[in-house]
Order: C-alpha cells, then sequence, then structure tokens
C-alpha cells in the first residue's frame, strides 16, 4: 500500500461517520458564511482527491506528467467554468457539464500516449458532481 492509500485511509477514519457530512456541499451551504458555488467546489475537490488517492492512484502515478500537462494545456474549465458553478442545478448539470467531460476526455486522450489516462481525467472531474448529476458519463477508450 503507498504512502497516499495509506494517508488517505488514516484520513477517512479519523472522520469517521462525519466524512460524509463534512464534505457535502449543502451541508457547508447551509453552515452559512459561504456560496453554494464555493461548497460545490470544496465538495468537488475532496471527491477528485477520493478518486485520486483510492484505486486510481496507480494510473494517476503511471501518468502524472503527461496527466499535469494535459491539465496546463485544456481550455475545457475555462470554457466550462461560466456556467458550472451557477446556483440554478438545470445549468449545473445540463448539456455543458457532460460536453465539459467530453472536452476533458479528449484533451487527456489527445496529450497522453496511455489512452486510461482520457477515461482517468473524465472519470476524476465526474466524481466530483456525480452526487448532483448523476446522468454523467465517461467512456473508456478503445
Amino acid at each position: 500500500m503507498t504512502i497516499a492509500k495509506i494517508a488517505r485511509q488514516t484520513f477517512y477514519n479519523t472522520m469517521g461517520k462525519t466524512y460524509e457530512a463534512c464534505i457535502n456541499c449543502y451541508i457547508i451551504f447551509r453552515m452559512g458564511g459561504s456560496t453554494i458555488s464555493n461548497a460545490r467546489v470544496l465538495d468537488h475537490l475532496f471527491r477528485q482527491l477520493q478518486f485520486m488517492c483510492s484505486a486510481q492512484f496507480d494510473i494517476w502515478v503511471a501518468n502524472r506528467d503527461c496527466i499535469n500537462l494535459a491539465q496546463r494545456v485544456s481550455k475545457c474549465a475555462d470554457i466550462y467554468d461560466i456556467t458550472a458553478h451557477e446556483d440554478d442545478p438545470v445549468t449545473f448539470c445540463g448539456p455543458n457539464a457532460q460536453d465539459y467531460l467530453n472536452c476533458v476526455q479528449t484533451d487527456y486522450t489527445d496529450n497522453c500516449a496511455y489512452k486510461m489516462a482520457g477515461w482517468f481525467g473524465c472519470e476524476r472531474e465526474r466524481v466530483g458532481w456525480a452526487k448532483d448529476c448523476v446522468t454523467l458519463v465517461c467512456k473508456v477508450a478503445k
């Protein structure tokens, strides 16, 4: 087991039953002092880290150079961010969300020799929004 997996498990075990409540954007928003947009960003970040530090850690480690390159050259976030964090749930989970994931997957696939990196990039984003946007999908490259 890698250090990252051990650290993630320790963090999760320490938080125990409060883990989900601590990263849930709606609970964070109801506590006050945050917009729903900021609460969603925090929720998304923790779900991404959970994805990256669990079973998918080996894919990330093996491809981190090209994944980091894809992150730098991707314009997907700039395009999507205009509507991603609006308060309207229809806009939040609308066609732009799937278009964003498709854009990320294409960017990672085009910049990485290992085609699973495309799925990884897409899935890492999808898990962050999956609780609200249940119809989002990432396809494994053929």
